[in-house]
């Protein structure tokens, strides 16, 4: 069996240094578990490099499951940074993890003006290239746009209850009692440990 290591986090290195080469600096700590202090506390961002108009690019992968939650890490990271400091990040979202990734790209709408574009990649397998295919598209998207040069001006909101999410599990009969759901969930998972 892979490891994340093989499977992930050395090809996303590879295709950093092979393809974009100087395009993508790497910070003088590293580009592989940059440090983000934010009040007391120091998250990780999976991958962090500079572009050539000085804008931060991280690249985050995750499953479904810590989406949400690493978006919310920049979130705090870029509300802590000074004025001026721009980013975008590209979030991986593994298996299973469209409905994480459509909640993410709301939940990053809320972002301070300091985020220029949030790009979430749904993606059903870690095995096979399409996600590498992916995250390439994409990267060379943010790469063109950073050389062209964006407004950075945030995407207005719409109304909460047209965001793609809301009512996702509306017609899941399973899902009438949410909480007998979730009981039922946590309940098989602690049974096959």
């Amino acid at each position: 069996m892979l490891r994340t290591e093989d499977l992930i986090k050395r090809p996303i290195e590879r295709l950093a240094a092979e393809r974009y080469g100087a395009a993508l600096r790497v910070p003088e700590r590293g580009a592989r578990a940059y440090p983000l202090p934010v009040g007391g506390r120091t998250y990780r961002a999976d991958f962090a490099y500079r572009l050539p108009d000085d804008a931060w690019l991280f690249v985050e992968d995750d499953d479904a499951a810590r989406a949400v939650a690493n978006v919310a890490k920049y979130w705090r990271w870029l509300d802590a940074q000074p004025a001026g400091t721009r980013a975008h990040l590209v979030h991986l979202i593994g298996p299973r993890g469209p409905a994480a990734s459509e909640l993410a790209a709301f939940v990053s709408k809320q972002m301070p003006a300091g985020l220029l574009d949030y790009r979430p990649i749904p993606v059903e397998s870690w095995h096979g290239g399409a996600w590498l295919d992916a995250l390439t598209r994409t990267l060379d998207a943010v790469l063109t746009d950073a050389r062209v040069g964006g407004d950075g001006e945030p995407e207005p909101l719409g109304p909460l209850r047209d965001e793609p999410f809301i009512g996702m599990w509306k017609d899941r009969e399973d899902m009438r009692d949410s909480t007998a759901w979730v009981r039922a969930l946590r309940r098989s998972e602690w049974e096959r440990r």
